[in-house]
């Protein structure tokens, strides 16, 4: 399954899910402006489709370029992704990829969450647009070659088409950690005393590390590709939510004045929350 049609799947998920029902009928942690949160949804499409559109513009290379590649010319530690090729990893690399997109929507599984899916699919395509967009951006600039075609075990014809140069940084891993960091961040947000929380943490963490390690293995990718769109994805993923957090509501200290065993007049200090 191609990474573009991965993509468009999430995207048209994240689409479904915004139409549900737009308030909620229990309190959010998240504060939402509509009509500057939909715009923000806007501009992230907007970089996506710009991003998309670099991607697909990048020209493949030729049979002569493709015989003049040398692994050497890779840095250390990525040069061993040149002798890297599995059809089975990036198969396994593809379902992971799969399972991370229906994460998100396992949030509904809770009551609280269901009443607000309209905000929680706001903040959703907010994440997984900008997350693709900078990834398809990056691509679609760098250009980048990806390990496989180092390789003289893998056919030409594995070698020729345009998305050989879309290396840098890796879609799989930034999607799949944008999805299951946004999925663990609502979720501890929803339900901060949740006994799950970190086996929920642990999963979210786990999945796109080792959707990165089959990205690797199938020559797809470079060390400092998967790590790369680990960090893009994560950071998004936990940071869009944070940024829309309810702010708590401040320390108070009140004075009260108190009269002691003795008659004597004191202050008490009580701190309130």
């Amino acid at each position: 399954m191609s990474m573009s049609k991965i993509r468009k799947t999430a995207g048209a998920l994240c689409l479904v899910f915004l139409t549900f029902q737009m308030n909620g009928q229990q309190e959010s942690p998240y504060q939402i402006n509509w009509k500057k949160d939909l715009a923000v949804l806007g501009g992230s499409a907007g970089l996506f489709s710009v991003g998309f559109a670099l991607a697909n513009g990048v020209d493949p290379l030729s049979v002569e370029e493709i015989s003049l590649l040398d692994r050497r010319d890779v840095v250390g530690f990525d040069r061993s992704a040149t002798r890297r090729y599995s059809t089975t990893a990036s198969d396994i690399s593809d379902g992971l990829l799969l399972t991370s997109i229906v994460l998100p929507f396992s949030l509904v599984a809770g009551k609280k969450i269901r009443s607000n899916l309209g905000s929680t699919a706001l903040l959703l395509g907010e994440s997984f647009f900008i997350t693709a967009g900078i990834t398809n951006i990056a691509k679609g600039l760098t250009k980048r070659t990806r390990p496989f075609a180092y390789n003289s075990e893998v056919p030409i014809e594995k070698k020729t088409g345009n998305s050989t140069r879309l290396s840098f940084f890796s879609g799989h891993v930034s999607s799949s950690a944008v999805l299951s960091f946004f999925t663990a961040k609502v979720y501890s947000d929803y339900y901060p005393d949740s006994k799950f929380k970190p086996l929920v943490w642990t999963a979210a963490a786990t999945l796109p590390a080792v959707t990165a390690l089959h990205r690797y293995l199938a020559g797809k990718h470079y060390p400092s590709d998967v790590l790369a769109g680990y960090v893009v994805g994560a950071l998004t993923g936990y940071f869009v939510p944070h940024f829309h957090k309810k702010k708590r509501a401040g320390k108070n200290l009140h004075v009260i004045p108190t009269t002691n065993l003795n008659g004597g007049q004191s202050m008490t200090f009580l701190l309130t929350f």
